[in-house]
């Protein structure tokens, strides 16, 4: 599967940039005001290449932590839920923030 979609010229800047730091190793954050496209910027950073990140009709697929099927990779807010209210969002990622810390802290999922 692949993004299907056209970026805009500051999309395809975020993306550019996410890209950059993948191939230093490093992760980064999208800080965009709301509604100029973080998450179609963040699904096609995703989908580059990345074995394992599964999109489906707009949204990451994620389990109940928010764990992507790439170890070590994990997705909430928007990413999952399609641009649902905030509060949701808000929620969905600090579930995902909670998960990245026991991965980070204890050895990955099932430590």
């Amino acid at each position: 599967e692949a993004f299907v979609g056209e970026l805009r010229h500051y999309q395809r800047r975020g993306l550019a940039w996410m890209q950059f730091l993948g191939r230093l190793g490093l992760g980064g954050c999208l800080a965009d005001d709301m509604g100029l496209g973080k998450t179609a910027t963040t699904l096609a950073h995703l989908v580059d290449g990345l074995d394992g990140i599964e999109p489906q009709w707009g949204r990451v697929v994620v389990d109940d932590r928010g764990a992507t099927g790439r170890p070590g990779f994990y997705a909430g807010g928007d990413c999952i839920n399609g641009g649902k209210e905030v509060v949701n969002a808000a929620h969905d990622g600090k579930r995902a923030a909670h998960a990245i810390h026991q991965y980070l802290t204890e050895g990955g999922p099932d430590a």
